[in-house]
């Protein structure tokens, strides 16, 4: 998709769930400062990977320790 969107001048970043943290809050960030046209986003879990019922418990953050995020 990045690359197709670059055929047409148009600038995009990826945001994925395979890039360390650091890596996708910079991402966000330079979106956010106008440097990128679009953000490209998925979160793909491990496809191998089982996730049986209460074995794995999630912690679910306050909105304020994310970066903001623009939405058109």
């Amino acid at each position: 998709m990045k690359l197709f969107l670059k055929q047409f001048g148009v600038g995009a970043v990826i945001l994925s769930s395979e890039l360390d943290a650091k890596s996708r809050q910079n991402a966000v960030l330079q979106f956010n400062k106008g440097k990128y046209d679009v953000l490209i986003a998925n979160d793909q879990a491990d496809i191998d990977e089982e996730i049986v019922e209460g074995e794995n418990e999630k912690v679910i953050n306050s909105a304020e320790n994310f970066p903001k995020i623009q939405f058109f």
